[in-house]
């Protein structure tokens, strides 16, 4: 994926969460911010997203160590589509991209439009169906339940502590991932 599908695709996620809720039709600008979630941030609520996210990269990794030992073959198939679909975002500038774009247009789409709507648990599986380039596999599972904590995070402390901590682990992963890769290259 290129930066320029990238900032769209997260343009059209945003636009549709913010037309979904009904700007410009049926609401201000002030009540879609506050129907999406987006109520003022607080420093609990950093506090809260930084706790949590710890958890969720410490859940993947004992996922993937798990999975590594049962399936070694399907996690290099999936690190392999993994890598081609990030192939341009091979340095910190393009990662922090992507980390921002993604956690903010997918956390206001999904948390902040669909999840009062739709409700906790088929956000959720809506959510991990859109992550199946990975297949239906343990990583599945893992966005699902990812998604879960994402959606208890909006319910409880709003959208922007589901978007910090969806940013927060994105960027996490994708940084030790390049970090992962480039210390390959220097060994192998």
């Amino acid at each position: 994926m290129s930066v320029v599908m990238l900032l769209l695709q997260s343009a059209v996620l945003v636009l549709v969460a913010f037309l979904g809720v009904g700007m410009g039709t049926r609401r201000s600008m002030r009540e879609v911010v506050e129907r999406l979630g987006l109520h003022r941030l607080e420093w609990v609520h950093l506090l809260i997203a930084g706790v949590t996210l710890v958890i969720m990269v410490v859940l993947n990794f004992v996922v993937a160590g798990l999975w590594m030992l049962l399936a070694p073959e399907q996690v290099e198939a999936i690190s392999q589509i993994s890598q081609s679909m990030l192939g341009n975002f091979d340095s910190v500038p393009a990662i922090i991209l992507l980390a921002v774009l993604s956690g903010f247009s997918e956390e206001v789409l999904f948390r902040g439009a669909l999840q009062p709507r739709m409700g906790l648990f088929l956000t959720s599986l809506l959510f991990a169906g859109t992550h199946v380039q990975y297949s239906i596999s343990p990583a599945t599972l893992l966005v699902l339940v990812i998604g879960i904590v994402l959606g208890i995070l909006r319910r409880f402390f709003g959208t922007w502590t589901s978007i910090i901590t969806h940013f927060g682990y994105n960027l996490s992963l994708l940084l030790l991932g390049m970090l992962g890769s480039r210390l390959l290259e220097v060994l192998g």
